[in-house]
């Protein structure tokens, strides 16, 4: 038989485990504080545009390549050179792409046949040309 100190001690630890959980239980968090206004010291800068790229120089007439209309497909390029007394305009003639080269131009090629060099002699070549082309192989899965 226990002691009636013991019942005492035991009903009181039971007591203080239900008011503490009850009080838990009660218990709410304080609603939220709203935040503070920003400062306008403090407010993120505006967003930026980049600037404008520069327009490459044109090549004046005095230092372009003549103007050769009837040159064959196979030695034509395009210069663009700088419109008379505008030097913002460009204008586009037709010259001879050895003489451009001769004159240490570069030629870029945007021909339909063009294909990176890591390709010549590939078998994969013609059909990166064809794709480039739109002329695939209607057989062939893509």
């Amino acid at each position: 038989m226990r002691s009636p100190l013991s019942h005492f001690v035991r009903a009181s630890f039971i007591l203080a485990s239900v008011a503490a959980s009850t009080a838990a239980v009660s218990c709410r968090r304080a609603a939220p504080v709203p935040p503070r206004a920003v400062e306008e010291t403090h407010r993120a800068p505006p967003p930026v545009a980049p600037a404008p790229r520069p327009r490459p120089k044109l090549v004046s007439v005095a230092d372009a390549l003549p103007a050769l209309p009837d040159v064959p497909p196979e030695r034509r390029a395009i210069q663009v050179v700088a419109a008379q007394g505008k030097h913002d305009e460009g204008e586009e003639r037709q010259v001879d792409a050895d003489a451009a080269r001769a004159r240490g131009l570069t030629i870029v090629d945007l021909s339909d046949e063009w294909a990176p060099a890591v390709l010549d002699g590939a078998t994969y070549r013609s059909e990166f040309t064809g794709l480039a082309a739109d002329r695939r192989d209607r057989k062939s899965v893509v």
